[in-house]
């Protein structure tokens, strides 16, 4: 939450000394404290990235503002700037022309930066999706209110720029000419979209028709165009989709014309991946897949814990069972049942395993800690090494890290598993799709921690919250495995080509529209 804030802050241009001056005119003394606190934090961040000789990533797109060179901020960086204390100069970059679409919001920072690109081009098309005139104020209930304020922002900060002239160009609505122009239906719901109390002609009647868990409204006048359906639960929205999407599929369409919209994927994704897999429809999760819990991680975070706590059971076999480990899932399994019998756990693992009746079984399983163990021990002597109070820096835990994914030989075996999923179907899961994408996303996880703390000293426990948080933040896109699959995807990030089958799921009230996140 905290981080999301001080994203919020660097984005509008909110340093430290505005949040003070904010602060100072509130009168609620509870919000007075707050902008205080958030002023205190954000300024201690400040100084402790300048120390450091870094750069937030939040804070790119200023940079790249200042290597255009377009300007200088009368404070410090992350300040506050306006449009009088930005002095154009002119940039190497030179563009014949620039294009801007699909931006319903800009920041202080994109606008900036759009502002410093702009002299460099020859000719420029911002094109925003507006219903009313540009220069009017639209109701703040309207649809059109947000894209309204941000036209009148950028209007507002590209006209004082040097030799820029602007030319205000409106597109009316033709009654031959629009993407529903061959469907009475959509294009009767797109142009009455923001009018309260008009019908749609799909909407005027209907017949009610059961359907399992699914509650059909069909309009008599075009029952292909538009259909209302009530589901009692997701897994009934996401049953239905799979039936539609197979009968459309039945009837000469393409996977890939067909799309399933949702306004926020979190609680779908799970239930729309298992029915679809069900139902054997080739699909594409539109999101970023966390990485918190590879196998890379899981075997990173338990062999820390192991190290660091005197190699208990659940640390230890945690890391074992991560896959990477040089044994045989069944060896494992016979190991932890065989450890759990004899109360094996803690210093046992690093001496030789004996006991009281000789047994061939014991022979079997000294071989097997002989070839496990030795990596966690040059894990554990790396990080104790070079200090003294076994305090290493963050740079001796990046080291120590990659060394014990060399023992083990990771990046062999991620490669051979990326390599048996490219012979699988799109299908099955895609976590088995991203292995190299994870590695890459793990050395620069660690390449940042040797860089934000190079010699800051902490003990092994201490180091456990910094390296958990950073894991937890660790996120990858995916590219979408191939051509003919079905879009499942949030109506905010994902764009759908055109498409001849559309699935929205979840129009409910409180879900779809959303309310706002809540905030600190």
């Amino acid at each position: 939450q905290l981080s999301l804030l001080l994203r919020e802050f660097q984005r509008h241009h909110l340093s430290p000394s505005r949040l003070v001056e904010l602060a100072a005119r509130a009168t609620a003394p509870q919000l007075r404290n707050k902008l205080h606190d958030l002023a205190l934090l954000l300024r201690a961040y400040a100084d402790w990235l300048k120390s450091h000789d870094l750069r937030d990533a939040n804070d790119m797109l200023d940079a790249a503002t200042e290597a255009l060179g377009a300007g200088s901020r009368v404070e410090s960086r992350g300040s506050r700037a306006e449009p009088s204390s930005i002095l154009h100069s002119p940039s190497s970059l030179r563009f014949a022309a620039l294009w801007l679409d699909g931006f319903a919001e800009m920041t202080p920072q994109e606008l900036e930066l759009l502002a410093a690109v702009l002299p460099s081009c020859e000719r420029a098309t911002l094109a925003f999706c507006l219903e009313s005139e540009p220069q009017s104020d639209p109701p703040w209930l309207s649809p059109w209110s947000v894209v309204g304020q941000t036209f009148r922002r950028c209007y507002a900060r590209l006209s004082v720029i040097p030799e820029c002239e602007i030319e205000v160009e409106e597109l009316p609505r033709e009654p031959g000419r629009g993407r529903f122009v061959a469907n009475q239906v959509l294009q009767s719901l797109e142009a009455n979209w923001a009018t309260v109390g008009t019908r749609s002609t799909a909407s005027q009647a209907s017949l009610p028709r059961k359907d399992g868990d699914a509650v059909e409204r069909i309009p008599t006048e075009s029952p292909t165009a538009l259909r209302l359906v009530t589901c009692t639960d997701p897994e009934a929205e996401a049953v239905f989709a799979a039936r539609e999407i197979r009968q459309f599929v039945r009837t000469g369409g393409r996977y890939r014309d067909c799309a399933v919209i949702v306004r926020d994927l979190e609680p779908y994704h799970a239930t729309l991946g298992r029915v679809f897999r069900r139902y054997e429809i080739p699909f594409f999760m539109d999101r970023r897949e966390p990485v918190a819990h590879h196998p890379l991680a899981e075997l990173t975070r338990f062999a820390f814990r192991t190290v660091a706590f005197g190699w208990r059971h659940d640390d230890w076999f945690g890391a074992l069972k991560s896959g990477l480990a040089p044994a045989r899932e069944d060896e494992i399994d016979a190991l932890e049942n065989d450890a759990l019998a004899r109360g094996w756990e803690g210093k046992v693992w690093r001496g030789p395993l004996s006991s009281r009746t000789a047994s061939t079984n014991i022979e079997r399983f000294e071989q097997l800690r002989r070839r496990l163990v030795p990596p966690f021990e040059q894990l554990a002597a790396a990080l104790a090494a070079n200090a003294e109070t076994e305090a290493p820096t963050g740079k001796q835990v990046a080291t120590a890290v990659r060394e014990f994914w060399d023992a083990l030989k990771v990046e062999s075996t991620l490669e051979k598993w990326s390599a048996a999923a490219s012979d699988q179907s799109s299908i099955v899961n895609r976590q088995s799709s991203i292995h190299s994408t994870v590695l890459d996303q793990m050395h620069d996880w660690l390449a940042n921690l040797a860089l934000a703390f190079p010699t800051d000293a902490l003990r092994l426990g201490e180091w456990l919250p910094i390296l958990e948080a950073g894991l937890a933040n660790l996120t990858v896109g995916v590219i979408p495995p191939a051509l003919d699959q079905v879009l499942i995807g949030a109506v905010d990030r994902s764009r759908n080509p055109d498409l001849k089958l559309a699935l929205v799921l979840g129009l409910n009230e409180g879900v779809f529209p959303a309310p706002p996140a809540p905030g600190v």
